[in-house]
């Protein structure tokens, strides 16, 4: 029976596939019960904490084996790949042909890569779809051997159409200073803070107009009476052949209802 995985900040589609058991995670992201999650997200490299997907259940397959050989089989699946551009801090200038070092920890063992960056100071490398987390050291290829370090957070930014991913992203780019992205984040929460004191307002003020209306139709119980009453008292005179009083009571804090019951 297939489960609903709700991603958690760090996750991508290839951990949740181990998670649950696949080697591929497109046939989860492929699935048919997964149309929505697609539309919702067309680019499966970005996936948002919050969201949900559906796990389908794994389809068991039987193959025949010969007895007394080796019986190969190969498990098709897709590699993760890891995709930074890196570049200088101030200037921005990408770090072209720079050697770089990347270290991450996998199943309780230190890993270590290394490699030169290309001429846009890019970088795309396979690895473990578990990974959450790296360091990564580039040392410039000029006489000064400048040393460029940065503790990468896999899968941890937000979604770029978010003000959030926004604020994560320009921070992991360097653009924003310590100071500049506490402001940031502070007005980020500020402005959630005052849509939920505008909505807390907006159901008081609904409450309290619900309450208003219940408290004047039940001020209008006696008087809706007295007029039936009246009603009542003058149906019996013309039976009787009496004159009828004429009906005449002033309803409270209206003057509308009073014409159309005197009509």
């Amino acid at each position: 029976m297939s489960i609903t995985h709700t991603v958690q900040s760090g996750e991508c589609l290839s951990s949740i596939a181990i998670d649950y058991g696949y080697n591929d995670w497109e046939k989860i992201y492929n699935h048919e019960d997964n149309s929505h999650f697609r539309s919702l997200r067309p680019n499966p490299n970005i996936i948002f904490s919050g969201d949900e997907i559906i796990i389908p259940d794994i389809v068991t397959k039987t193959e025949p084996v010969e007895p007394d050989i080796v019986n190969t089989f190969v498990a098709v699946g897709t590699k993760p790949y890891l995709n930074l551009r890196l570049a200088e801090h101030i200037e921005g200038r990408p770090l072209s042909d720079c050697a770089y070092q990347l270290s991450y920890e996998h199943n309780g063992k230190e890993e270590v890569k290394e490699g030169i960056l290309d001429n846009e100071g890019k970088l795309s490398l396979k690895i473990p779809g578990q990974v959450k987390d790296a360091n990564i050291t580039v040392t410039t290829n000029d006489t000064t051997h400048t040393q460029y370090s940065w503790k990468l957070f896999i899968g941890h930014p937000d979604p770029i159409d978010t003000k959030a991913g926004v604020a994560k992203h320009l921070i992991n780019m360097g653009y924003l200073e310590a100071f500049t992205q506490d402001l940031l984040m502070d007005k980020l929460q500020e402005e959630a803070n005052e849509m939920s004191e505008t909505i807390e307002n907006s159901w008081r003020a609904f409450s309290a107009a619900v309450e208003d209306r219940a408290k004047a139709i039940k001020s209008w119980s006696p008087w809706i009476s007295n007029i039936n009453n009246q009603h009542r008292d003058a149906d019996m005179a013309i039976k009787s052949g009496s004159s009828a009083q004429p009906i005449s009571v002033v309803a409270p804090e209206t003057t509308s209802l009073l014409k159309k019951f005197t009509q």
